[in-house]
This record gives structure tokens, C-alpha cells and sequence, in this order.
């Protein structure tokens, strides 16, 4: 098989922070510290089942990472505190709920609307709607939707990946 040559390899290279002088350490406390707004309204409304939650996720991801690590014989890394940060970021989903994206399109409304201020109809609370309807042809129209936005957001992936590959390239 004939290598590869170079200008048809795909080039990877470090995230920007790893350039910046700041230790992944300090850049997870500053994530911790965006996150204690969500975490501190969360414990004003669902008090110390909030913080149960949020002691069971972090507990469960630094056991994860620490297993891992453990079973690829490399050293801990449970120090740079991207475990905790896992655990928090899944807390905070799990207490906002996972329909949270109802929350945000709540007001909906079932004809076009150009005011920006108005309810506007949208596809997400439309698939809600037909799935739950009585009707079969309502059923498929609403798989049709999610399937809709299933391949806009494959192709949007796919366009990013080859319009950034050819970026990359050197």
C-alpha cells in the first residue's frame, strides 16, 4: 500500500488553552466557578436534593476516571478537576431536567410570526404535539420532523468537518 502523502493527512492539532500559559487546573476552576450560579439556584429550589445529586455525579465520575485510569496503568489525573467538572455539568442537566429544551419554546405558536417578541412555531414543540396525537398519520409526521432534524444536523456536521479539513491542511 502507498503512504499517504503529507498534504492528504489530516492535521490535529492542540486546543488553544494549551497555548494560553494557564494549567487545565485553573482553567476547570474558572468552569466551576460559571457553574455555581446554575448550582446555587438549583440548591435554593430543590435544596439538599440538589446537592445529593450533584455529591453522587461528581462521586461517580472521579470513581470512572480513577478506574480508567487505574485499567490503562497511567497515573491519576483526578487533580486537573475535569471530573468534577463532569459531575457538576451532569448534575446541573439532571436538575434542570431533560426537557429542559420545552422549557425554552413553551410559548408556541402554530401560525408564522415574523415579531421576534410573539411565540413562534417551531419544529421541536410541533413533533411534541403530533407524537402524542391519536392519530397515525400525525405519528409519521412527527417521526418525518425528528428524522428532519436528525440529517439537518448530520449535514451540518459533515460540511463543518470537510470545510475544516480543507482549512487545516497544510
Amino acid at each position: 500500500m502507498k503512504p499517504e502523502a503529507p498534504s492528504d493527512l489530516l492535521i490535529i492539532s492542540s486546543s488553544p488553552h494549551a497555548h494560553c500559559g494557564e494549567s487545565v487546573t485553573r482553567i476547570m476552576l474558572d468552569v466551576v466557578i460559571a457553574l455555581m450560579p446554575a448550582f446555587a439556584m438549583s440548591l435554593w429550589l430543590f435544596q439538599w436534593q440538589a446537592l445529593r445529586l450533584a455529591g453522587v455525579c461528581v462521586a461517580a465520575c472521579l470513581l470512572t476516571e480513577w478506574l480508567c485510569r487505574r485499567a490503562m496503568r497511567r497515573a491519576s489525573s483526578l487533580s486537573d478537576g475535569s471530573a468534577v467538572i463532569t459531575g457538576l455539568l451532569l448534575a446541573v442537566a439532571r436538575i434542570s431536567g431533560e426537557t429542559a429544551p420545552l422549557l425554552f419554546t413553551a410559548l408556541n405558536n402554530q401560525f408564522f410570526s415574523t415579531n421576534m417578541n410573539a411565540p413562534m412555531a417551531n419544529l421541536p414543540v410541533v413533533i411534541f404535539q403530533f407524537a402524542l396525537s391519536p392519530y397515525e398519520n400525525w405519528v409519521r409526521l412527527a417521526w418525518g420532523g425528528a428524522l428532519l432534524i436528525t440529517l439537518s444536523v448530520l449535514i451540518l456536521n459533515v460540511v463543518a468537518r470537510v470545510f475544516l479539513r480543507e482549512k487545516n491542511r497544510v
